[in-house]
């Protein structure tokens, strides 16, 4: 008799999930919980045709596991499904369902209820077998014609139920590195050009790899080694294909680059018929990550020889839009650039390798109990921080992750700067944090609705501003906050030495504040920002390189990343407030502090003294250690 479950998060009343405790075990078990209540399943009694149980799992997108039940208690489980042999036999997604509704009570349905009983009915007919261990799971050896026991460390046969169509979908995640016969990248690149070593050797480690993260530091000639592979892959296919992914920002610059090192016009695709093109013209084809998303479904009619994607970080969430069109992209080679590969969390990086070598690391629940700690428990929420089991870690990318720290560059000085707030200010900021916390309290219980995750982003953001400038908050003429004082205090300093200062905010309009004073000084500067185009973005980088009377280039995080020729001079930067992302600090910071610097550089960083940046500073600092334990990790 065939019997079927729905088993879903859309109920009236909240699935009751695993209580959890500190235990590793149930951090797991609760991640698989709330995955498995979110999900659609149904579950089908399959008639007995052997001693042990059948059900078949049928998900939302028609995908078909199969769960086996080996004895009468029910806990030695198994199931077909990828993740369950990834985790060797430990957990899956389906078992943590199953659970759910058979030991949990996740649903109140009378036809749930009477599908529970229908097959506890049917597992207490199966036989106890002799040989029951504590630990592991059971598997009837077909060969043999008898069951067995595996461990957490199991010798998965052929004759494991399933795996042979595990086996069959499984792609190699690692590619061994050659090590005879290296290519060289000498004479590929024109007008003067050359590796220098580190590069030389990041360069035949990509080639090796096919798919790899080239993680060297800001300003280290990630660009040159990309493209030196791209002249290296052309001589063996004159019509190759290649597809550059960048922010908007430096798309011309890779074009530029480009025709630089190999003399060839890269094309920069702006409309459909372009997008048409690469199927009829093989060359270098440049697109932002905003018309890639947008226009995913015809550029994945393409195959690439070469794609690549720069500052690859701006995909760290696979929840996004932008993740989901660029792991659609199928390339004989795939190289993502970025000096920050980890901004936040080790979820960053869970993420991006999910497009370079997808299924690598396991599923994200294992990934998360394997190589992050437990930070908070909440009944609705775990929340993960820091990194362990590095050198697992290392082993499963070390072939697809080329880390390169060590290029010698002038000392570098980082000066933070606590500024006071006014009274009115304090007020203010003090009013959007209370209620952002209250906000923040609740998530760790009752997960938030849209708007309450909407009002969040918005108390923090108002908390921000206030801390350093109430006229962002008022949009009114208000008296100079305490950190433009310090602001025209580091500038006075700067322009006391006879140098130059490269000014970053996040918001255009603190940048119009701080302009608006220096200006009243009768100091000139440039600005440069997204709202600009590109010919006035150029004249502004140029105008600053070359004209000895402008003092200060002010830039929104649109000159954060890939923006070259700044340390050429200036060799001070300053940060007016702090952002969440630590790599958006070193982004920015790496705009003077990079190959071509020759002066020791000051990097100033102010912070409103007694508000929330006293947090975000901490916070800072401790997502900065988590991406230099891992990175350093790999070299």
């Amino acid at each position: 008799m065939l019997s079927c479950v729905y088993v879903h998060a859309g109920g009236k009343k909240k699935p009751k999930l695993h209580k959890i405790t500190s235990s590793g075990t149930d951090v797991l078990k609760r991640e698989l919980s709330e995955k498995a209540c979110r999900r659609k399943f149904t579950f089908t009694l399959v008639p007995k045709v052997n001693d042990w149980l059948s059900v078949e799992v049928l998900d939302g997108k028609g995908k078909t596991s199969t769960i086996e039940v080996f004895d009468a208690l029910g806990n030695f489980r198994t199931c077909s499904c990828k993740e369950f042999f990834e985790q060797e036999g430990s957990w899956c997604v389906h078992l943590a369902a199953l659970n759910g509704i058979e030991k949990l009570g996740w649903s109140k349905d009378k036809a749930v209820l009477a599908w529970t009983f229908q097959f506890a009915k049917e597992r207490i007919k199966v036989p106890m077998h002799p040989r029951m261990y504590k630990t592991g799971a059971l598997f009837f050896d077909s060969l043999q014609g008898v069951p067995r026991t595996i461990g957490k460390t199991p010798a998965i046969t052929e004759n494991w139920t399933g795996y042979q169509k595990y086996k069959k979908g499984l792609v190699p995640l690692v590619t061994q590195l050659p090590t005879t016969n290296l290519p060289s990248s000498a004479g590929l690149l024109g007008n003067g050009l050359a590796l220098y070593p580190y590069q030389e050797d990041i360069f035949q480690k990509m080639l090796g790899a096919k798919r790899a993260i080239c993680s060297m530091v800001m300003g280290s000639g990630k660009t040159l080694t990309t493209i030196a592979c791209y002249a290296h892959l052309l001589q063996n296919k004159p019509k190759m294909k290649k597809l550059v992914i960048a922010p908007k920002s430096l798309c011309l610059q890779w074009i530029s680059e480009i025709k630089r090192a190999t003399g060839i016009d890269a094309t920069f695709i702006r409309t459909p018929e372009d997008i048409k093109n690469i199927s009829r013209f093989p060359g270098v084809y440049v697109s932002t990550y905003q018309y890639t998303t947008r226009h995913i479904e015809e550029f994945k009619k393409h195959a690439y020889d070469l794609l690549v994607v720069d500052e690859i970080q701006f995909v760290k969430n696979n929840d996004t839009k932008t993740w989901k069109a660029i792991a659609q992209l199928q390339s004989d080679y795939f190289f993502g650039l970025s000096g920050t590969v980890i901004e936040n969390r080790l979820d960053d990086f869970y993420s991006i390798m999910q497009i370079i070598a997808p299924g690598a690391l396991g599923p994200k629940w294992k990934f998360n109990h394997t190589f992050q700690t437990v930070l908070m428990l909440g009944t609705s929420k775990v929340v993960y921080t820091g990194v362990k089991n590095l050198d697992i870690l290392k082993s499963k990318v070390q072939n697809n992750v080329f880390f390169y720290d060590q290029v010698v560059l002038p000392p570098i000085t980082h000066n933070y700067l606590y500024v006071e707030c006014n009274t009115s200010e304090l007020q203010v900021h003090d009013e959007y944090k209370e209620k952002a916390r209250l906000l923040i309290s609740k998530s760790m219980n009752t997960p938030l609705s849209h708007v309450e995750k909407m009002l969040l982003q918005a108390f923090l953001l108002k908390a921000r501003q206030a801390a350093n400038c109430k006229q962002l908050i008022t949009k009114n003429k208000e008296p100079r906050s305490n950190k433009i004082q310090e602001y025209l205090n580091v500038l006075g300093q700067v322009v006391g030495r006879n140098e130059k200062l490269v000014v970053f905010s996040e918001w255009t309009e603190y940048l119009d504040i701080a302009r608006a004073e220096s200006d009243a000084l009768g100091i000139k500067s440039v600005v440069y920002t997204g709202a600009q185009d590109v010919k006035q973005r150029d004249k502004a980088v140029k105008d600053f390189q070359n004209d000895p009377t402008v003092t200060i280039f002010y830039a929104s995080d649109a000159g954060g990343v890939g923006l070259d020729g700044l340390q050429k001079a200036a060799n001070n930067v300053l940060h007016l407030e702090l952002p969440w992302n630590p790599s958006k600090l070193d982004q920015r910071t790496g705009r003077v502090y990079r190959l071509l610097q020759t002066k020791p550089v000051t990097a100033y960083y102010l912070v409103s003294d007694g508000t929330i940046e006293n947090s975000i500073e901490n916070l800072l600092r401790s997502k900065r250690d988590i991406r230099t334990q891992t990175l350093q990790n790999f070299v």
